[in-house]
């Protein structure tokens, strides 16, 4: 995987993501069984290219947000983009199968027609994944030493 991200898994090492500051070009990774779970700040993360190249023999579900409210949930299997939605707005969707996560997005859905605020979006995006995958982050994650790498660099 971090190969995929432009990353040389010999120089990985652990810290914890409290520890350190914002890097565009770091990532924190966790194995959990068959799966692997990737945490950073890099704007290039969640281009499709790199999507492609992470879900290659593999499903890739991604959250990312920036502070502008630009945000998208993805879906990709084997290279594909399935599909690509806009958190705040999940009835716009794209993607080779843009209704692939219909039955999954009732929580954003129902965010989106409220009348008032504050809208949790990032935080249901983040229990939407979870519901897909069976995988989540506990609030002491950020605590414990993590796996680290610095991505970009191949």
């Amino acid at each position: 995987m971090l190969r995929r991200l432009g990353g040389d898994p010999d120089t990985m090492t652990t810290c914890r993501p409290l520890d350190v500051g914002y890097d565009d070009e770091m990532v924190f990774l966790e194995q959990r069984d068959d799966a692997v779970i990737i945490v950073g700040y890099s704007v290039s993360s969640d281009e499709e290219d790199v999507l492609r190249r992470l879900s290659q023999d593999a499903t890739v579900h991604e959250v990312f947000w920036l502070i502008n409210n630009f945000n998208r949930l993805y879906y990709a299997v084997d290279g594909v983009v399935v599909t690509e939605l806009d958190m705040l707005l999940p009835q716009e969707r794209w993607g080779a199968d843009p209704d692939a996560l219909t039955d999954h997005l009732d929580a954003l859905r129902e965010l989106r027609d409220r009348e008032r605020g504050p809208w949790p979006d990032w935080e249901t995006a983040m229990a939407t994944v979870e519901s897909l995958t069976g995988l989540g982050l506990d609030a002491d994650w950020f605590d414990r030493p993590q796996l680290f790498a610095k991505i970009n660099r191949c």
